[in-house]
């Protein structure tokens, strides 16, 4: 028999972690994780290429600034490699993984199930369910990784029966296994090691896993906040990836307290979509229920724009440490707090050098193999994972 898990996040669960290891093996006794894309441990954007009925949405094809007729090309491409995967493995159980599914429309979902279903026996669906509080913090945080601009919090709910609801009617609810995410629970504490023993895996001399993706600290938060909010914030285009990834891993590096949201703000919130959550735990067969650090927290815009000098000078040491060059000069204040519109305008200079330089290396051949161009390019590429299509 050979059957298909697909894992479908959902985000903030420990995918990366899952999607590092397995992509790290690839294939072993009675498995094999299947990826389509050099340097790509999952198929978040592959499966939106492939399937989705508006894939220009996804933000990478945004940001990149794909164009129909890209993606449409890619998403070919794309399918033709899976098939040829699944049809060609010998193994008893292969995996998908891509958390960027839960955002699939249901449209999509139906497409992915018509292109397995002739070359696998059984389809499994596997997601995790982070409870409502903690995925608000962390739902805000990335949208603050892709621009967001405004202290508003009805886009950082849940959506719970959008995410989940659409598989249980495609491939049956009893093909559909959703877990609660919550770690302390797990074998090890430890999402990879509930994800193989769920699916039946077992991976060979398996080192303990470690928190991959690494969050931003309250500090790095606001100054990418104020940067959307008062400077250019992210572009577009062919040099956009690269540049904001190399922002955002500057300010990942950054120390601070952990950035979360105010218990009061976020009960108000959840208030507003209790329905939604009541349909989750329902699903679930328990409690969503979390235990959140009463008082501090984010209450209001303002906190978050609360930027010390001393955090801005470590995101620009960061920055020279990532780039191997010097940070454009920072502002000179006498005060202890730094106005966001300066705080913005630091980072756009960041970014205008990384971009700069980026251009530089691709526009004259001879200084590719030279020194830190070289060496920034050759770092820019990494962290973006850039395939080929």
């Amino acid at each position: 028999m050979k059957r298909c898990w697909i894992h479908i996040g959902m985000h903030k669960t420990g995918s990366t972690t899952i999607q590092r290891r397995l992509g790290e093996i690839e294939r072993a006794d009675g498995w094999n994780y299947i990826t389509l894309e050099e340097n790509r441990r999952h198929l978040n954007a592959a499966m939106f290429a492939m399937f989705a009925s508006r894939p220009r949405r996804y933000h990478e094809f945004r940001s990149s600034g794909a164009t129909a007729e890209d993606i449409a090309r890619k998403g070919r491409v794309l399918r033709g490699r899976l098939e040829r995967a699944v049809r060609e493995s010998t193994e008893e159980n292969l995996i998908l993984s891509a958390e960027s599914l839960d955002q699939m429309d249901s449209e999509g979902v139906g497409r992915l199930a018509d292109f397995l279903r002739p070359h696998v026996d059984d389809i499994r669906v596997i997601g995790y369910v982070r409870p409502p509080g903690g995925l608000m913090s962390s739902r805000f945080q990335e949208k603050v990784k892709h621009g967001k601009r405004r202290f508003d919090l009805s886009s950082c709910t849940a959506d719970y029966r959008f995410r989940f609801a659409k598989y249980d009617e495609v491939f049956g609810r009893s093909q559909v296994k959703l877990v609660k995410y919550d770690p302390k629970s797990f074998t090890n504490q430890c999402v990879l090691s509930d994800f193989t023993e769920r699916v039946g895996i077992s991976l060979p001399g398996s080192p303990p896993a470690r928190r991959l993706n690494r969050r931003l600290s309250r500090q790095a938060c606001g100054i990418l906040y104020a940067y959307n909010k008062f400077g250019e914030g992210f572009g577009g285009g062919r040099h956009a990836l690269p540049e904001n990834r190399l922002l955002v891993r500057s300010l990942s590096a950054m120390e601070g307290e952990k950035f979360r949201l105010a218990p009061e703000l976020v009960a108000a919130v959840n208030e507003t979509t209790s329905d939604d959550i009541r349909w989750m735990e329902n699903r679930l067969g328990t409690t969503l229920d979390e235990t959140m650090p009463s008082g501090g927290g984010i209450a209001c815009e303002e906190d978050l724009l609360r930027i010390e000098t001393a955090e801005l000078q470590e995101f620009a040491r960061n920055f020279e440490e990532v780039v191997e060059a010097a940070a454009p000069p920072l502002p000179e204040s006498d005060s202890l707090i730094v106005p966001p519109e300066q705080v913005a305008a630091c980072v756009q200079s960041c970014g205008e050098l990384a971009a700069e330089s980026l251009r530089e290396v691709e526009a004259v051949p001879e200084v590719r193999s030279q020194g830190l161009l070289h060496s920034l390019v050759r770092r820019l590429r990494q962290m973006c994972g850039r395939s080929r299509s």
